[in-house]
């Protein structure tokens, strides 16, 4: 059977089978513990070489290569975004001086070494050699890194490295074009090399602000359909591409920079607009891509390899080889130790600057920017010995780092990685313990065998508490146990944020909150080992200020400003108040697995006790004060909560096969357009109705409904921490108050503007502030919140238009004017 000339089933077909080629080697790079992507090359190498033994057919849907438009607009893209959504930013911040060092001063000396070594030993001419040495300066660690996370390498260090070649990758691919344009021109340096470092700067720095400014867009939008995994894969995946195509094509910006400020925006900012379970989806989907997008490149880059090339180049290629050692020798040993002469504590150590040296592997990019040279001389012999320098580092250099790393040290987790394996295999065998003798009761076991097993069990347990012991008391003094304990700590903590943010039981801006919050103190204890004391979770000065400006807003817009941040402030002392039991839970749990002593766990206990403590105290003061509000938020987590139980029913029923797949799924999107109305603040349902306030405050009892119908438009509501004044002796009067809730504390001016003396105490149903409004006079006390209180402000255009509809209240404001101004002077200054 032939097959018929088809360029697109020969397309398909051909990638189909490389990746099924893929699929089979990861297989084979299991068994045999070797990188991945250095076993791709190999095999591409091999299926090259057996091509023209292969059918006629067979052979030209394998005719494949790879190219610079290949790599640059359909591979690099979902690479970078990959790799940048899962770089942790923060991280990077601290990191970034070292990373930005190799990633730009590091590319430029790298990229002159080689160039002049080449320049001066070889044939090439400067401008030529110097084009050679910015392609070659493009590393692609992607076997390193999946060496690194194989073997459970240091976090810094695979920061360092994966850091470097995403930025790196951009400044080769910047330096790269400058460079080929100043060797087209026939000159090097002059007046032009300013304005080249000026075209590096806006491209560089371009791009980032092109990505991330269509990463906030495309963020915002993910926001909006929360619940709808097509949409935001789709959503992303077009993120991808089109900040890289539009930073090149359009803005003519780095496309590598836009594509990674894209990541780290959406990796950060990004993630907190995607549910866990969508974002569980989407860490596979991109998981794939990246997989799909290494084996094509490793793939092709092996069926690409001519050796007579290489062979023809051999000498120019080991004296690139050497340059490129030598150049990346300089560019590390030389430029880390500066830094931390400069940052001590940014300080790389030796084995750090030994691993990033041996693994800066050169791999696609240098591949793309060097089959990019077009009308260059040396374009074919460049090719050659690109080829060459990329065979070698993932060969030689490739297959080494793991035996280096061995040797340095670099294999072996860290203290607190071996106390939470050990820790969590230990509470795993003694569960698996305590279930033994239920599957005996069930008959699936004899006795004698249960026994067995259950003893064990029970050993395993005591040899892993006892290897625990020993790693604690060997390897830990009591300063790193408590932060080590305080670090499992706040990790619980953002976990329990993020699934309350998953439940839509808080909102986005809330839950950013605290989990930026739990963030910061992550950082001070992981990087300057800062052991808080204490957890401050109350509204700092700032937020207070803020609330008492939005309580002041006139209009239904401030009211419903002012309710909206109050609903927020209840959401984060509930979502504390949950975090701090699964902290509580968490300890208990580590408590009884011996990993820590009881009084290493005493401190970090407390501070989250006490932090309980005054989130519950703090809800417990909204329910006093408004306990209509929190009525309404209550009701609504019941309901959420139900919904979820319904929810968890319907797919256990789904999956059992009694509920049909279309029903299904038209269930689930019930479910969840209902968990998304319960988790929005709707104000209106939350807002507190002024009438059933009115009708506590004495002053208004006795008036009919209708009455106060026409009064609470004119009524504004004003909620008031404690401590706050209300109003200042001296300020002029424009309006009185009526309390619905909390207590006011009336006190005598001073003469110097400070408030001092207790004039009176005003409760729930007294008012005060209506002499200085009928009078038109100053203040003559100051009113301070002694609690939380609920008032309702009525001011002098408010007081007139009730008034004008209701006669009977200006009788009564008259009345009770004429009865304070015959009383004592301090019940006077008392209504102020």
């Amino acid at each position: 059977m032939t097959m018929h000339e088809n360029p697109v089933a020969d397309l398909v077909l051909g990638i189909s089978i490389l990746l099924l080629l893929a699929s089979a080697t990861l297989v084979l790079a299991r068994r045999l513990h070797a990188p991945f992507t250095i076993l791709l090359v190999l095999v591409g190498m091999a299926l090259a070489q057996l091509a023209p033994l292969l059918p006629p057919g067979v052979g030209r849907v394998l005719d494949l290569h790879i190219g610079t438009e290949l790599i640059l607009y359909v591979f690099l893209p979902s690479l970078i975004f990959e790799s940048a959504t899962h770089l942790d930013w923060r991280e990077l911040r601290d990191n970034l001086l070292p990373v930005l060092t190799l990633a730009v001063p590091g590319l430029l000396v790298s990229t002159g070494v080689i160039g002049a070594l080449v320049a001066l030993f070889g044939d090439a001419l400067l401008a030529a050699a110097l084009v050679l040495g910015a392609i070659l300066s493009a590393t692609d660690p992607v076997a390193v890194i999946a060496l690194f996370r194989q073997l459970g390498a240091p976090r810094r260090l695979t920061d360092l490295v994966e850091g470097e070649s995403l930025l790196n990758d951009a400044a080769a691919i910047v330096v790269t074009k400058i460079l080929l344009g100043m060797a087209l021109a026939g000159h090097i340096g002059g007046t032009g090399a300013w304005g080249a470092v000026g075209d590096f700067l806006v491209t560089f720095c371009g791009g980032l602000v092109a990505g991330a400014s269509m990463a906030f867009v495309a963020g915002s939008v993910i926001g909006l359909a929360r619940g709808n995994q097509a949409i935001v894969i789709s959503i992303l995946t077009t993120l991808a591409y089109l900040s890289f195509i539009v930073a090149e094509e359009v803005f003519h910006v780095s496309g590598v920079m836009a594509t990674l400020a894209a990541g780290l925006v959406i990796g950060s900012w990004g993630r907190g607009k995607i549910e866990p379970g969508i974002a569980d989806y989407i860490e596979h989907f991109w998981s794939y891509v990246a997989f799909m997008a290494n084996a094509l490149i490793f793939l092709l880059m092996g069926l690409s390899i001519d050796f007579a090339a290489l062979a023809a180049q051999a000498d120019v290629l080991g004296l690139t080889i050497l340059a490129m050692l030598f150049s990346r020798a300089l560019a590390i040993y030389g430029l880390m130790p500066l830094i931390g002469r400069l940052r001590p504590s940014l300080s790389v150590s030796g084995a750090y600057q030994t691993v990033m040296y041996w693994g800066g592997l050169r791999g696609a990019v240098s591949l793309a920017l060097v089959l990019s040279l077009r009308d260059f001389a040396w374009a074919e012999t460049f090719v050659a010995v690109v080829m060459g320098v990329v065979l070698f580092t993932l060969i030689v250099q490739g297959l080494t780092v793991e035996p280096l790393m061995r040797r340095l040290g670099l294999d072996r987790p860290g203290v607190a990685d071996r106390l939470a394996r050990d820790e969590v295999l230990s509470e795993a065998a003694r569960v698996a313990a305590e279930r033994i003798p239920g599957l005996r009761g069930g008959g699936l076991f004899s006795a004698a065998l249960a026994e067995r097993l259950e003893a064990a069990q029970r050993a395993r347990v005591a040899r892993l508490r006892a290897d625990m012991a020993r790693t604690r008391r060997e390897e830990v003094d009591d300063d790193e146990a408590v932060r080590m304990l305080w670090m499992r700590a706040v990790a619980t903590e953002r976990t329990a944020y993020r699934e309350l943010y998953g439940r839509y039981h808080i909102d986005e801006r809330t839950y950013r909150a605290l989990d930026h919050a739990a963030a910061v103190r992550l950082d001070e204890l992981r990087h300057f080992a800062r052991t808080p004391t204490a957890i401050a979770e109350d509204l700092d000065a700032t937020a207070r200020r803020l609330l008492a400006w939005l309580a002041r807003m006139p209009g239904r817009f401030g009211r419903l400003a002012h309710t909206r941040a109050v609903a927020r402030d209840y959401a984060r002392a509930w979502a504390a108040l949950q975090a701090c039991d699964r902290v509580d839970e968490a300890l208990a749990r580590m408590a009884g697995s011996g990993a820590f002593e009881a009084r290493q766990m005493a401190p970090v206990r407390e501070a989250y006790r006490k932090r309980r403590d005054a989130a519950r105290g703090r809800l417990d003061d909204w329910a006093e004060q408004f306990p209509e509000f929190v009525k309404a938020m209550q009701t609504r987590l019941a309901e959420r909560l139900i919904l979820q139980v319904e929810q968890s029913e319907v797919q256990r029923l789904s999956r059992s096969g009694l509920v049909p797949a279309n029903l299904s799924d038209e269930l689930g999107e019930t479910f969840d357009r209902e968990r998304r109305r319960l988790g929005a603040l709707s104000i209106s349902e939350l807002a507190v109705a002024p009438e059933e306030l009115l009708r506590k405050v004495p002053f208004f009892v006795d008036l009919a409904p209708d009455e106060i119908a026409e009064i609470v438009p004119h009524l504004r509501l004003l909620t008031v921490a404690a401590g706050d004044d209300i109003v200042r002796a001296g300020e002029r009067g424009t309006s009185m108050f009526f309390i619905g809730r909390g207590v006011v504390r009336v006190l005598a001016d001073t003469g110097t503007g400070d408030a001092a003396g207790e004039l009176a105490t005003l409760m729930a149903g007294d008012f005060f502030g209506e002499m200085a409004l009928l009078d038109d006079t100053p203040r003559s006390a100051t009113c301070r919140a002694a609690t939380a209180c609920a008032l309702y402000e009525l001011d002098r255009r408010g007081v007139e238009a009730a008034v004008a509809v209701c006669p009977t209240l200006g009788e009564r404001l008259e009345q009770a004017a004429r009865e304070r101004r015959a009383g004592a002077p301090a019940e006077a200054a008392g209504h102020a």
